[in-house]
């Protein structure tokens, strides 16, 4: 009971509090007409016992150059059964003819109704906009309500100039950081890609190589005597010639690489050494078998 007692006490304040403002308002408006101060208009109405909250802006950089109207209500003031308050927004150009549009939200019809005129007076000012607008409650005119009658002159700025510069600049340095990063991405993968073939390659070279070592025939050397090629096969210390194609990644001239093999392992025959000379592992070859 006390519950339901609170409740219709709250509800009373509200209207009460709703009703003061829509006082205020009309009061308010039988004093103060909407004008523009600058390119902005902000005021307050009372339009089919509605408190209004309306604002205009002038686009001075739009060509042609064109009026944004937003009406609105306080938050807390419901139409009816609704639950949202009333938001309206219009954008008028200035080449247009007179427009009327009904405004959503009412218990009966109301429409807005705005005209503007652009005349150019001086040529080092700006346009100047002669600017009409009102609230008709139906379609006929028998009742009209005022909002604004102004005339706003639009003085030369080079903000709009810098705007599209900025907007041009931004355009620009977004499309190198683009193109920047394609070419990065590019590059990255051409290395990579180039790394990765040469790595293959290098690997098949080895494996030629090894295959071609592993089915290689030895040859004995025909200028060895028969007593020196019999101590040497039975001593296991037989020298066999292997040769194998050339290392690009070398400067040496000769397209063949030929390698003997020793007690010590294989060894590389130097071309570039001179004629006649014998190899250290020759030299330690026929001191070990003359020993033995």
């Amino acid at each position: 009971m006390k519950k339901h007692i609170c409740n219709h006490l709250a509800q009373q304040l509200i209207q009460k509090y709703i009703s003061t403002i829509a006082l205020f308002s009309l009061i308010y408006d039988s004093s103060y007409a909407c004008k523009f101060e600058g390119l902005i208009a902000s005021c307050h109405k009372n339009v089919g016992g509605i408190p209004l909250q309306i604002s205009a802006r002038i686009n001075h950089c739009h060509s042609p150059l064109d009026i944004s109207f937003l009406i609105k209500s306080p938050r807390h003031y419901r139409l009816g059964d609704r639950n949202e308050p009333l938001y309206w927004e219009h954008t008028y150009v200035t080449t247009n003819h007179e427009e009327s549009r009904e405004i959503p939200g009412f218990d009966k019809r109301i429409f807005f109704c705005l005209h503007a005129e652009e005349k150019k007076e001086d040529i080092f000012k700006g346009p100047t906009i002669e600017l009409v607008a009102y609230f008709r409650m139906d379609e006929e005119k028998s009742e009209s309500i005022d909002l604004i009658r102004d005339n706003v002159t639009i003085f030369n700025s080079d903000e709009c100039l810098y705007a599209g510069e900025d907007n041009h600049i931004t355009k620009i340095a977004i499309t190198m950081s683009v193109i920047v990063i394609i070419l990065f991405l590019s590059c990255v993968s051409a290395c990579v890609f180039h790394k990765h073939r040469k790595l293959k390659q290098q690997r098949m070279k080895d494996e030629d190589r090894q295959n071609l070592v592993k089915n290689m025939v030895p040859q004995s050397k025909s200028r060895f005597k028969s007593k020196k090629i019999k101590r040497s096969a039975s001593s296991g210390t037989e020298n066999i010639k292997y040769v194998v194609p050339k290392d690009k990644s070398t400067d040496e001239l000769h397209e063949l690489q030929i390698y003997v093999s020793t007690t010590t392992g294989l060894e590389k025959i130097d071309f570039s050494s001179r004629p006649g000379k014998k190899m250290e592992s020759d030299v330690v070859q026929e001191e070990n078998e003359e020993k033995a």
